[in-house]
């Protein structure tokens, strides 16, 4: 509970700015979903801005994934999230999607563009937290001068990877999901002072 209470205060005086926000959400109605969201729909699209720890939970059917989708769009077009890496030209911050399955992962990224996510820094949780994380922290904490000369030896890929945060990470089928984990994720949000969205059905 304090590892959440933590996390949800990170970066408060970050402010958003609700209004382009609700202006993002009209034009993803008009050109992309070609329907209006409801009431509740908008209200959780809002509330996952405004907080660092949020909860989208609805049975199946009940526009959880419509409500991502949204939020991916208007994380990609929202005026502050245009940071990258001068040196290298890569993005420093990105998105990263998770579920405890493969197939869980393959259901909710099946309908996302690859522009709206990173897809190598994506995956089932076990690979994200146990591979990815754990090969960006050893990164992390090398000796600076070999940090330098490996650096030299690196493609772009090897750069981005280095470089890349988890800046928003996004977890379908929480449900399936156990302590042991939530505590690893906990962990990684609370190295990267990333915004968490899980998702999940309460009736599971």
């Amino acid at each position: 509970t304090k590892d959440i209470i933590k996390l949800n205060n990170y970066n408060k005086e970050e402010v958003i700015d609700k209004k382009e926000i609700e202006e993002l959400i009209q034009n993803y109605e008009e050109q992309i979903f070609k329907k209006p969201f409801d009431i509740k729909q908008k209200e959780a699209i809002l509330n996952i801005f405004n907080n660092n720890f949020s909860i989208l939970t609805g049975p199946p059917g009940s526009g959880k994934t419509d409500i991502v989708k949204c939020i991916l769009y208007i994380k990609r077009n929202y005026q502050d999230n245009n940071s990258s890496c001068e040196e290298y030209e890569v993005p420093t911050t990105n998105v990263c999607i998770m579920a405890p399955t493969g197939q869980a992962f393959n259901t909710i990224t099946k309908d996302i563009t690859e522009e709206d996510y990173d897809k190598e820094m994506s995956g089932t949780c076990h690979k994200v937290l146990y591979q990815i994380f754990n090969k960006k922290c050893e990164l992390e904490n090398l000796d600076e001068n070999i940090l330098q000369a490996n650096r030299k030896k690196w493609n772009a890929k090897d750069e981005k990877f280095y470089k890349t945060k988890f800046d928003f990470i996004i977890v379908d089928e929480f449900s399936m999901i156990d302590l042991i984990i939530f505590k690893e994720l906990l962990k990684v949000c609370k190295h990267y002072k990333s915004k968490l969205l899980i998702i999940g059905d309460v009736d599971q």
